[in-house]
């Protein structure tokens, strides 16, 4: 088979070219004002708040969507009463992503990876409330006798008690 020539070589590469061989556009970045702007809006530790609160002009303009954030929001994404591991995580558009598990223990904690590369990691806890619960124990001779009762156990509330946002050194 004959060698292809230095004007074979390029003519083949501009026919491939002209097909529609194109290379991928690179992915937008955030501005880093932006990126900065977000990072100072995570809660720091300490704090009880909701996982995030931004200003409707920054989500704009890092393209997120409030209700990916409310479906990864570690103290109000996961169910207060399942009783199983669960997992979501959620694009915050320009910013970078999020990851959100809850345990069965009405636990949950969030990893959170910037776009700069930077990663934060928050924890939240359920609030329960307080349960009643009473017995007796009567014996009169050979005879005993054993009551009790207990009051339906409280309904578990979002965790919103979260530690703010840690951030992970590299």
């Amino acid at each position: 088979m004959p060698a292809l020539s230095s004007a074979r070589f390029l003519a083949a590469a501009l026919v491939l070219a002209s097909c529609g061989v194109a290379r991928a556009a690179p992915a937008p970045k955030p501005a880093p004002a932006d990126l900065a702007a977000f990072e100072k809006a995570l809660p720091t530790p300490g704090r009880d708040r909701v996982f995030l609160a931004l200003p409707p002009d920054l989500e704009t303009r890092l393209a997120i969507d409030p209700a990916v954030v409310r479906a990864v929001d570690p103290g109000v994404a996961c169910d207060p009463d399942a009783y199983s591991l669960s997992m979501s995580e959620g694009n915050l558009g320009l910013a970078g992503h999020v990851q959100t598990t809850c345990s069965p223990d009405h636990h949950s904690q969030s990893l959170l990876k910037l776009a700069d590369g930077s990663a934060w990691v928050t924890v939240c806890g359920a609030a329960t409330g307080m349960q009643a619960k009473a017995w007796l124990d009567v014996q009169v001779g050979d005879q005993s006798v054993h009551a009790s009762t207990q009051a339906p156990p409280a309904k578990h509330q979002p965790a919103r008690d979260c530690s703010g946002w840690t951030k992970i050194s590299p």
